[in-house]
């Protein structure tokens, strides 16, 4: 449709779980409620209404902080996993994206929040997802989306000698 009348468009990518069933983390907390009615985290229990609650403040807490927490949410209700109601892109669905006219962006290689990462770990998401991204499609990215629209100096200066021509916020 976007080709058929000529709109551009761009897809802003996550490189680690392209062609993976594998769910973001705030997709493994919302599943986690699909199968409990209650979850500890520290000292408070989560019920499923505050689900969104939870997810807001695991995206303020220190990247692996984050990942320690939802972690235990998982150890709590079993590593089996509910079936995605989609899959990860493709691929094959990107390439053919691209071929009708769009563009990919790079999105950091596992949607981290940037400003909770080391100096270290926000290069390595930058660069790693740059990488992947020029590998598949030599023309691109030149377009950044920060995760969650945290912006983090560290990251602008990332982009800035990567030569990226655009970073995308919101709120």
């Amino acid at each position: 449709i976007l080709s058929r009348y000529q709109v551009p468009a761009t897809i802003f990518l996550c490189p680690g779980v392209i062609n993976t069933t594998t769910p973001f983390w705030w997709q493994k907390v919302e599943q986690a409620f699909t199968r409990r009615a209650s979850i500890r985290v520290g000292n408070a229990v989560y019920t499923s209404s505050q689900v969104s609650s939870l997810i807001d403040l695991l995206k303020i807490m220190p990247e692996p902080q984050k990942s320690e927490v939802v972690d235990s949410i998982e150890r709590q209700v079993g590593s089996e996993r509910e079936p995605l109601a989609r899959h990860q892109l493709t691929l094959v669905q990107i390439a053919s994206f691209v071929a009708a006219g769009g563009t990919v962006g790079n999105h950091t290689w596992s949607h981290s929040n940037l400003d909770r990462c080391s100096p270290e770990d926000v290069e390595r998401e930058i660069v790693t997802a740059h990488d992947w991204i020029h590998g598949h499609f030599p023309d691109m990215p030149r377009l950044f989306a920060y995760p969650n629209g945290n912006w983090s100096p560290v990251a602008g200066r990332v982009l800035q000698q990567a030569g990226y021509q655009v970073g995308l916020l919101f709120d």
